[in-house]
Protein backbone atom coordinates (compact mmCIF):
# COMPACT_ATOMS: atom_id res chain seq x y z
CA UNK A 1 0.00 0.00 0.00
CA UNK A 2 1.69 3.23 -0.74
CA UNK A 3 4.86 1.37 -1.45
CA UNK A 4 4.75 0.71 2.46
CA UNK A 5 6.11 -2.90 3.35
CA UNK A 6 4.39 -5.24 6.42
CA UNK A 7 6.45 -8.05 7.91
CA UNK A 8 4.31 -11.17 7.22
CA UNK A 9 3.09 -13.90 9.70
CA UNK A 10 1.51 -16.74 8.50
CA UNK A 11 -2.02 -17.55 9.53
CA UNK A 12 -3.90 -20.27 10.20
CA UNK A 13 -4.89 -20.88 6.81
CA UNK A 14 -1.61 -20.42 5.18
CA UNK A 15 -2.23 -16.51 4.69
CA UNK A 16 -0.06 -13.86 6.01
CA UNK A 17 -1.90 -10.91 7.48
CA UNK A 18 -0.14 -7.66 8.67
CA UNK A 19 0.54 -6.74 12.26
CA UNK A 20 -2.17 -5.41 14.31
CA UNK A 21 -2.16 -1.79 15.59
CA UNK A 22 -2.94 -0.98 19.69
CA UNK A 23 -6.54 0.20 19.68
CA UNK A 24 -7.24 3.70 19.54
CA UNK A 25 -8.61 5.86 22.38
CA UNK A 26 -12.14 6.63 22.25
CA UNK A 27 -12.78 9.75 20.20
CA UNK A 28 -13.71 12.84 22.50
CA UNK A 29 -17.42 14.29 22.11
CA UNK A 30 -16.90 17.33 19.61
CA UNK A 31 -16.72 20.89 22.16
CA UNK A 32 -19.07 23.66 21.42
CA UNK A 33 -17.95 27.11 22.19
CA UNK A 34 -19.69 28.24 25.87
CA UNK A 35 -19.65 24.20 26.48
CA UNK A 36 -17.72 23.16 29.99
CA UNK A 37 -15.01 21.26 30.32
CA UNK A 38 -15.69 17.31 30.90
CA UNK A 39 -15.51 16.40 34.48
CA UNK A 40 -12.70 14.95 35.49
CA UNK A 41 -13.22 13.01 38.56
CA UNK A 42 -10.01 13.54 41.22
CA UNK A 43 -8.66 10.36 42.33
CA UNK A 44 -10.33 8.93 45.91
CA UNK A 45 -7.64 8.73 48.79
CA UNK A 46 -8.79 6.42 51.38
CA UNK A 47 -10.44 7.85 54.89
CA UNK A 48 -8.21 8.44 57.51
CA UNK A 49 -8.16 5.87 60.37
CA UNK A 50 -10.00 7.52 63.27
CA UNK A 51 -10.96 6.28 67.03
CA UNK A 52 -14.44 7.55 66.70
CA UNK A 53 -16.10 4.68 68.81
CA UNK A 54 -13.47 5.01 71.68
CA UNK A 55 -13.85 9.01 71.91
CA UNK A 56 -17.66 8.30 72.14
CA UNK A 57 -17.25 5.98 74.76
CA UNK A 58 -14.43 8.00 76.88
CA UNK A 59 -16.88 11.32 76.22
CA UNK A 60 -20.05 9.16 78.08
CA UNK A 61 -17.72 7.84 80.74
CA UNK A 62 -16.68 11.07 81.50
CA UNK A 63 -20.25 12.63 81.71
CA UNK A 64 -21.46 9.96 83.69
CA UNK A 65 -18.63 10.61 86.14
CA UNK A 66 -19.44 14.53 86.24
CA UNK A 67 -23.06 13.81 86.88
CA UNK A 68 -22.56 11.39 89.42
CA UNK A 69 -19.40 13.69 91.26
CA UNK A 70 -22.30 16.77 90.92
CA UNK A 71 -25.02 14.83 92.68
CA UNK A 72 -23.14 13.63 95.57
CA UNK A 73 -21.78 16.96 95.87
CA UNK A 74 -25.27 18.73 95.72
CA UNK A 75 -26.42 16.00 98.35
CA UNK A 76 -24.02 16.85 100.98
CA UNK A 77 -23.98 20.65 99.73
CA UNK A 78 -27.51 21.12 100.01
CA UNK A 79 -29.28 18.29 101.36
CA UNK A 80 -27.00 17.59 104.44
CA UNK A 81 -28.96 15.94 107.76
CA UNK A 82 -30.10 18.99 110.04
CA UNK A 83 -28.33 17.83 112.97
CA UNK A 84 -24.98 17.90 110.74
CA UNK A 85 -25.88 21.50 110.13
CA UNK A 86 -26.26 22.49 113.51
CA UNK A 87 -23.42 21.14 114.73
CA UNK A 88 -21.32 22.91 112.08
CA UNK A 89 -22.67 25.66 112.85
CA UNK A 90 -21.69 25.21 117.06
CA UNK A 91 -18.37 24.38 115.91
CA UNK A 92 -18.14 27.54 114.15
CA UNK A 93 -19.42 29.97 117.03
CA UNK A 94 -16.68 28.28 119.52
CA UNK A 95 -14.63 29.44 116.60
CA UNK A 96 -15.91 32.77 115.92
CA UNK A 97 -13.28 35.81 117.12
CA UNK A 98 -15.53 38.97 116.19
CA UNK A 99 -19.01 39.86 115.19
CA UNK A 100 -21.92 41.93 114.87
CA UNK A 101 -25.33 41.60 115.98
CA UNK A 102 -28.75 42.92 116.52
CA UNK A 103 -31.53 42.33 117.96
CA UNK A 104 -35.06 42.65 119.76
CA UNK A 105 -36.67 41.45 123.08
CA UNK A 106 -39.96 41.15 123.95
CA UNK A 107 -41.26 40.35 127.45
CA UNK A 108 -45.09 39.78 128.47
CA UNK A 109 -45.59 39.27 132.11
CA UNK A 110 -47.60 39.19 134.97
CA UNK A 111 -44.40 38.14 137.39
CA UNK A 112 -42.63 41.84 137.54
CA UNK A 113 -45.01 44.55 139.62
CA UNK A 114 -43.68 47.64 137.10
CA UNK A 115 -43.53 45.41 134.08
CA UNK A 116 -46.97 44.11 134.05
CA UNK A 117 -47.93 44.15 130.94
CA UNK A 118 -45.53 44.14 127.01
CA UNK A 119 -42.58 45.44 127.15
CA UNK A 120 -39.82 45.60 124.48
CA UNK A 121 -36.10 46.47 123.52
CA UNK A 122 -34.18 46.43 120.67
CA UNK A 123 -30.51 45.84 120.96
CA UNK A 124 -27.24 46.22 119.04
CA UNK A 125 -23.33 45.72 119.52
CA UNK A 126 -20.27 44.22 118.11
CA UNK A 127 -17.38 42.20 120.07
CA UNK A 128 -14.05 41.61 119.03
CA UNK A 129 -11.94 39.13 121.21
CA UNK A 130 -8.95 38.18 118.51
CA UNK A 131 -6.50 40.02 121.12
CA UNK A 132 -6.78 38.03 124.29
CA UNK A 133 -5.56 40.06 126.46
CA UNK A 134 -7.55 42.93 125.35
CA UNK A 135 -10.80 42.15 124.02
CA UNK A 136 -13.13 44.94 122.66
CA UNK A 137 -16.89 45.02 122.85
CA UNK A 138 -19.73 47.38 121.97
CA UNK A 139 -23.55 47.21 123.09
CA UNK A 140 -26.38 49.49 122.55
CA UNK A 141 -29.65 49.56 124.36
CA UNK A 142 -33.07 51.28 123.37
CA UNK A 143 -36.14 51.52 125.67
CA UNK A 144 -38.43 53.61 123.90
CA UNK A 145 -36.73 56.93 124.52
CA UNK A 146 -33.93 55.77 127.01
CA UNK A 147 -30.75 54.49 125.12
CA UNK A 148 -27.80 53.14 126.75
CA UNK A 149 -24.48 52.93 125.41
CA UNK A 150 -21.87 50.60 126.20
CA UNK A 151 -18.17 50.01 125.91
CA UNK A 152 -15.39 47.35 126.84
CA UNK A 153 -12.02 47.64 126.05
CA UNK A 154 -9.92 44.94 128.22
CA UNK A 155 -10.76 45.68 131.94
CA UNK A 156 -12.01 49.64 131.11
CA UNK A 157 -15.59 50.41 130.58
CA UNK A 158 -17.36 53.07 129.06
CA UNK A 159 -21.31 54.15 129.90
CA UNK A 160 -23.75 57.05 128.72
CA UNK A 161 -27.28 56.96 129.09
CA UNK A 162 -29.25 59.40 127.04
CA UNK A 163 -32.95 60.46 128.53
CA UNK A 164 -32.96 57.95 131.71
CA UNK A 165 -36.43 56.96 132.22
CA UNK A 166 -38.65 58.53 134.85
CA UNK A 167 -39.16 55.80 137.73
CA UNK A 168 -35.05 56.48 137.51
CA UNK A 169 -34.53 60.06 137.74
CA UNK A 170 -37.47 59.86 140.62
CA UNK A 171 -35.28 57.79 142.70
CA UNK A 172 -31.84 59.20 141.87
CA UNK A 173 -33.07 63.11 142.09
CA UNK A 174 -30.61 64.96 139.93
CA UNK A 175 -29.11 62.73 136.65
CA UNK A 176 -27.29 65.67 135.44
CA UNK A 177 -23.99 63.98 136.07
CA UNK A 178 -25.16 60.79 134.55
CA UNK A 179 -26.99 61.61 131.55
CA UNK A 180 -25.78 62.25 127.98
CA UNK A 181 -22.41 61.89 128.84
CA UNK A 182 -19.71 59.26 128.72
CA UNK A 183 -18.46 57.95 132.24
CA UNK A 184 -15.26 55.62 132.60
CA UNK A 185 -15.44 52.65 134.73
CA UNK A 186 -11.88 51.26 135.72
CA UNK A 187 -12.28 48.48 138.09
CA UNK A 188 -8.79 49.48 139.53
CA UNK A 189 -9.38 53.11 140.69
CA UNK A 190 -12.70 52.10 141.67
CA UNK A 191 -10.69 49.93 144.20
CA UNK A 192 -8.56 51.93 145.50
CA UNK A 193 -11.10 55.05 145.66
CA UNK A 194 -13.32 52.98 147.85
CA UNK A 195 -11.17 50.72 149.28
CA UNK A 196 -12.09 47.32 147.28
CA UNK A 197 -8.42 46.26 146.17
CA UNK A 198 -8.64 42.80 147.40
CA UNK A 199 -12.51 42.22 145.73
CA UNK A 200 -10.74 43.59 142.47
CA UNK A 201 -8.11 41.41 142.44
CA UNK A 202 -10.25 38.66 143.51
CA UNK A 203 -12.60 38.92 140.77
CA UNK A 204 -9.27 39.21 138.46
CA UNK A 205 -8.00 35.57 139.84
CA UNK A 206 -11.75 33.88 139.64
CA UNK A 207 -11.42 34.52 135.80
CA UNK A 208 -11.39 31.22 133.71
CA UNK A 209 -8.61 29.95 132.94
CA UNK A 210 -7.49 28.36 129.40
CA UNK A 211 -7.73 24.79 130.87
CA UNK A 212 -11.30 25.93 131.80
CA UNK A 213 -12.60 27.52 128.64
CA UNK A 214 -11.89 24.36 127.00
CA UNK A 215 -13.74 21.95 129.04
CA UNK A 216 -16.85 24.51 128.55
CA UNK A 217 -16.13 24.00 125.07
CA UNK A 218 -16.28 20.49 125.13
CA UNK A 219 -19.27 20.50 126.94
CA UNK A 220 -20.93 22.91 124.85
CA UNK A 221 -19.92 21.32 121.15
CA UNK A 222 -20.86 17.58 123.39
CA UNK A 223 -24.37 18.93 123.87
CA UNK A 224 -27.28 18.19 121.58
CA UNK A 225 -29.45 21.32 122.67
CA UNK A 226 -31.27 21.56 119.76
CA UNK A 227 -33.95 19.36 118.56
CA UNK A 228 -35.14 20.02 115.01
CA UNK A 229 -38.96 19.55 114.29
CA UNK A 230 -39.23 20.75 111.53
CA UNK A 231 -37.07 21.69 107.88
CA UNK A 232 -38.46 25.27 106.50
CA UNK A 233 -37.82 26.84 103.46
CA UNK A 234 -34.40 28.25 102.94
CA UNK A 235 -33.85 32.31 103.19
CA UNK A 236 -31.73 35.13 102.53
CA UNK A 237 -29.82 36.84 105.48
CA UNK A 238 -27.84 39.74 104.35
CA UNK A 239 -27.66 38.41 101.45
CA UNK A 240 -26.89 34.90 102.47
CA UNK A 241 -28.14 31.74 101.56
CA UNK A 242 -29.49 29.97 104.69
CA UNK A 243 -30.72 26.70 106.09
CA UNK A 244 -33.91 27.19 107.96
CA UNK A 245 -34.84 25.61 111.25
CA UNK A 246 -37.43 25.00 113.67
CA UNK A 247 -36.21 23.52 116.90
CA UNK A 248 -36.99 22.50 120.26
CA UNK A 249 -34.30 22.92 123.17
CA UNK A 250 -33.95 19.05 124.84
CA UNK A 251 -33.92 20.56 128.58
CA UNK A 252 -32.35 17.17 129.74
CA UNK A 253 -29.64 18.70 127.89
CA UNK A 254 -29.86 21.62 128.34
CA UNK A 255 -30.10 21.17 132.49
CA UNK A 256 -26.60 18.62 131.94
CA UNK A 257 -25.00 21.81 130.60
CA UNK A 258 -26.05 24.03 133.50
CA UNK A 259 -24.82 21.58 135.68
CA UNK A 260 -21.20 21.30 134.11
CA UNK A 261 -21.01 24.87 133.79
CA UNK A 262 -21.47 25.28 137.50
CA UNK A 263 -19.43 23.14 138.87
CA UNK A 264 -16.94 23.94 135.96
CA UNK A 265 -17.11 28.03 136.94
CA UNK A 266 -17.88 27.54 140.53
CA UNK A 267 -21.04 30.09 139.86
CA UNK A 268 -23.57 30.06 142.35
CA UNK A 269 -25.80 32.22 140.69
CA UNK A 270 -27.11 29.25 139.24
CA UNK A 271 -28.44 27.26 142.09
CA UNK A 272 -30.26 23.21 142.23
CA UNK A 273 -33.64 24.48 142.25
CA UNK A 274 -33.05 26.71 139.92
CA UNK A 275 -32.04 24.27 137.32
CA UNK A 276 -34.73 22.06 138.37
CA UNK A 277 -37.31 25.01 137.50
CA UNK A 278 -35.55 25.40 134.47
CA UNK A 279 -36.80 21.97 133.00
CA UNK A 280 -39.89 21.79 134.46
CA UNK A 281 -41.39 24.84 134.50
CA UNK A 282 -40.28 26.44 130.91
CA UNK A 283 -40.89 25.16 127.55
CA UNK A 284 -38.45 27.03 124.71
CA UNK A 285 -38.54 26.81 121.00
CA UNK A 286 -37.08 28.41 118.11
CA UNK A 287 -35.68 29.43 115.02
CA UNK A 288 -32.55 28.86 113.34
CA UNK A 289 -30.74 30.08 109.95
CA UNK A 290 -27.65 28.76 109.32
CA UNK A 291 -24.98 29.98 106.14
CA UNK A 292 -25.19 27.23 103.78
CA UNK A 293 -22.00 28.28 102.75
CA UNK A 294 -20.18 29.27 105.56
CA UNK A 295 -22.52 27.30 108.46
CA UNK A 296 -22.02 30.35 110.31
CA UNK A 297 -25.24 31.25 112.80
CA UNK A 298 -26.94 34.43 110.61
CA UNK A 299 -29.99 34.38 113.13
CA UNK A 300 -32.33 32.39 115.60
CA UNK A 301 -35.04 33.32 117.53
CA UNK A 302 -36.03 32.38 121.09
CA UNK A 303 -39.49 31.62 122.47
CA UNK A 304 -39.42 30.97 125.48
CA UNK A 305 -42.51 30.40 128.10
CA UNK A 306 -41.78 30.21 131.78
CA UNK A 307 -45.14 29.59 134.30
CA UNK A 308 -44.64 29.18 138.24
CA UNK A 309 -46.64 25.94 138.70
CA UNK A 310 -46.38 25.06 142.25
CA UNK A 311 -46.23 28.43 144.30
CA UNK A 312 -47.69 31.94 142.58
CA UNK A 313 -48.77 30.64 139.03
CA UNK A 314 -47.05 34.08 137.46
CA UNK A 315 -46.14 33.28 134.02
CA UNK A 316 -43.79 35.29 131.33
CA UNK A 317 -43.17 34.81 127.76
CA UNK A 318 -39.87 36.19 125.83
CA UNK A 319 -39.40 36.64 122.69
CA UNK A 320 -35.80 37.03 121.73
CA UNK A 321 -34.64 37.28 118.05
CA UNK A 322 -30.64 38.10 117.20
CA UNK A 323 -29.04 38.13 113.62
CA UNK A 324 -25.62 38.20 113.00
CA UNK A 325 -23.54 39.26 110.74
CA UNK A 326 -19.35 39.96 109.48
CA UNK A 327 -18.24 37.12 111.25
CA UNK A 328 -14.10 36.87 112.09
CA UNK A 329 -14.07 40.48 110.51
CA UNK A 330 -12.50 43.42 112.22
CA UNK A 331 -15.18 45.48 114.65
CA UNK A 332 -14.03 49.54 114.94
CA UNK A 333 -14.45 49.91 118.35
CA UNK A 334 -12.70 53.13 119.52
CA UNK A 335 -12.75 54.95 122.86
CA UNK A 336 -14.56 58.10 123.78
CA UNK A 337 -12.28 60.95 123.70
CA UNK A 338 -15.06 62.76 125.89
CA UNK A 339 -14.95 59.97 129.19
CA UNK A 340 -14.83 61.17 132.73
Amino acid sequence: MNGQQFPQYPGASGQTYPPSSPPSPPASPPQFPGQPEPFSPLPQSPPPRTNNRRSQILIAVGLVAVLIAGGVFSYFWYFIPPEKVIQAAMEKIVETESLEYTGQVDLETDAIPFLIGKFSVSFSGASDWRDSGNPKASFNLNMGKTQVEVIGVGDIAYFKINNLPDLLTSFLGDSSGLENQWIKSDPKEVGKEFGLEEEVKGAKDEELTPEEKEKIKEAFLGSKLFKVTEKLPAEKIEKVSTHHYKFTVDKDELVTLLEEGVKLTGDELLAEDDIKSTKEESEIEGELWIGKRDFQLHKITLDIGFKDKEESGLSATLKLSTQFKNHNKPVNIDIPSSAK
